[in-house]
């Protein structure tokens, strides 16, 4: 492995820069005592509440769940398509994805989302939790004024939307099931859609088969594709639904600093001696706890970075390029979005160096 970390050259119409982008292996373990992860879907504090995840990225059999031990489920006829992001499940009557042979009991709060396009207008069961005749709840489309409208329902309560879902057309569904404070929410597109509607019934518990695409249970008819199923034990709010629908969950950095802990980065940009830098970090929590210096010089003199600003090297040699964090006062936490997959557009750590 390189004791450097790797870098593009980008050449504007204003000259020639290069931008490092960091992940795990790119930190210097030896002298830091920070720590420095990667969290997958299911894992870390990044992902913290997600209990099923499914991309529906298979080209044909069985949707398997990115989150570690979640619920493979068994395909009967679906098919997959190209979808919102990657490929999608795509469902007619007598088509779904199950998992049977559960004693499942429903969190006290759940959210469940997916993207969904309908190829028919009609009333259908799209995700549903069930046990028996009496004892199911799902999220679906529900006719609305002559118009198909997102829908959920636990025992007697139910919840219908406003926006009018258009054949043909994704949208993004999310549902909270809140056992504890007795209410339904809904959101489609990230902006909600209908809440606060009351429901009286405790998490239903001996829950024997989760669906997705037709629950005969519940509804003999099936048209839809889905993409991107989450679900959460945990309320989502607005803010993070809105903010995380856009893509598929990625893996995602994220760097601790308690008290007193450090985190150096490896050598950069050995070979030439830079004149300006600019320093960028991904979400950071207790910000006022952090302290990022750079040196320009192989270690021999640091500097205080200002974030998001181009800054003169005050020392600039052919030595390299380091970074150090720290944190003194509370714990600090930085971590890059679950926005994109492209480490050059969400890095945890970037930075621009300038001749």
């Amino acid at each position: 492995m390189s004791d450097e970390v790797p870098s593009r050259i980008v050449q504007p119409g204003q000259g020639i820069y290069k931008e490092f982008c960091y992940d795990d292996d790119y930190f210097d373990s030896d002298n830091s005592t920070g720590t420095w992860t990667t969290s997958t879907p299911g894992t870390g504090a990044s992902y913290s509440g997600l209990i099923h995840y499914w991309k529906f990225n298979e080209s044909a059999g069985d949707a398997s769940d990115e989150v570690s031990g979640g619920w493979t489920l068994t395909n009967t006829s679906a098919s997959y398509i190209s979808g919102k992001f990657g490929n999608a499940s795509d469902f007619d009557d007598n088509e779904y994805l199950r998992k049977t042979g559960l004693n499942y009991t429903q969190p006290d709060i759940m959210t469940v989302e997916f993207w969904l396009k309908l190829n028919t207008a009609q009333d259908q069961s799209v995700v549903a939790f069930y046990k028996d005749a009496s004892n199911f709840f799902y999220v679906g489309t529900s006719d609305s004024g002559g118009n198909q409208k997102a829908y959920a329902q636990f025992f007697s309560g139910t919840i219908i939307g406003n926006t009018t879902l258009t054949v043909g057309t994704w949208y993004h569904i999310a549902v909270v099931f809140d056992t504890t404070n007795d209410l339904l929410k809904l959101y489609v597109n990230g902006s909600s859609d209908a809440s606060n509607v009351a429901m009286t019934h405790a998490p239903l518990t001996g829950i024997t088969r989760f669906t997705v695409g037709e629950e005969d249970g519940i509804t003999n008819r099936a048209d839809f594709s889905v993409d991107d199923l989450r679900i959460w034990e945990d309320e989502r709010t607005q803010s993070e639904i809105e903010e995380n629908m856009g893509s598929e969950l990625v893996e995602r950095a994220e760097i601790t600093l308690n008290d007193g802990e450090v985190i150096y980065t490896k050598a950069f940009a050995k070979g030439t001696a830079y004149s300006y830098y600019t320093v960028q970090l991904g979400d950071v929590t207790n910000s006022s706890d952090l302290t990022v210096e750079i040196s320009g010089d192989g270690k021999t003199n640091w500097e205080t970075v200002t974030l998001n600003t181009r800054t003169v090297f005050a020392n600039s040699t052919a030595d390299g390029v380091y970074l150090k964090l720290s944190a003194s006062g509370a714990t600090v936490t930085i971590e890059n979005t679950l926005k994109s997959s492209n480490e050059y557009d969400e890095p945890i750590i970037y930075c621009k160096l300038e001749e």
